[in-house]
């Protein structure tokens, strides 16, 4: 087997895709290693105690935030780090902004890894998610049914040509390797189901190798929002032309 690095965008089901891959015995779920987020420091959500002493000792630091800034300066030794330490196969969730902050992370296009891509089709209501979760700070497991916003166009646009940057640029990286796209729409959209589990097993799997599957609580990530999208926005009567 091998490490899987999950890329996408925010907002495409990434979190709950990360989820199901710890379904699968032998893969251990990092998630976004590579944030950079003071705030919510996330490393003793996926490791242990004793893990983290490991990390902590390696860089010779107690602080958290000086951590987090060294393995962003070596990330690839810092990966190769942490799957010693974890004694695993690693997954691995790197998102846009993460490579528009630290252009180093291109490295994950050298390795010998799987990828597996998140995408979300519907760019509105991404877009409109991802308005509505960071100004009101509920990234996951909380109804945001009544939050509403006004949708400014030119933002919108901005968003919408970057996203198709982002993607392009990413295919042409990972064209001569192993991937699957898992659509936040259509293969996320249930939660975590047999098909899904199905579909990572068999992307999972090298030949004659066979993968065990935990079963663990499928209901622990949810969707936030499941109304129509457009009563989400304020100002839909007036952009609903332009969008």
């Amino acid at each position: 087997m091998k490490d899987t690095i999950v890329i996408g965008q925010q907002r495409t089901g990434s979190n709950l895709l990360c989820y199901a891959l710890s379904f699968f015995d032998g893969y251990r779920n990092i998630n976004e290693f590579y944030s950079m987020d003071t705030k919510d420091f996330i490393y003793p959500i996926f490791m242990s105690e004793q893990e983290l002493t490991q990390l902590f000792d390696y860089y010779g630091t107690q602080d958290y935030r000086q951590l987090l800034k060294s393995i962003h300066q070596t990330p690839k030794e810092s990966f190769d780090l942490v799957k010693s330490i974890l004694n695993s196969n690693i997954i691995l969730k790197i998102l846009d902004f993460h490579f528009d902050s630290n252009k180093a992370l291109n490295y994950v296009f050298d390795k010998d890894v799987k990828f597996i891509i998140t995408k979300r089709d519907n760019t509105l209501e991404q877009f409109v998610s991802l308005k509505i979760t960071d100004q009101n700070q509920v990234w996951v497991n909380q109804n945001t049914n009544d939050f509403k916003i006004n949708i400014n166009l030119e933002e919108y646009n901005l968003f919408k040509r970057k996203k198709e940057h982002f993607y392009s640029n990413l295919f042409k990286e990972i064209s001569d390797k192993k991937f699957i796209i898992i659509n936040c729409e259509t293969d996320l959209a249930n939660g975590i189901t047999d098909n899904l589990l199905d579909r990572l097993e068999d992307f999972l799997k090298e030949d004659g190798i066979t993968i065990s599957r935990a079963e663990k609580p499928r209901n622990l990530i949810f969707k936030q929002n499941t109304i129509d999208i457009k009563h989400k926005i304020l100002n839909y009567n007036e952009i609903k032309d332009f969008i």
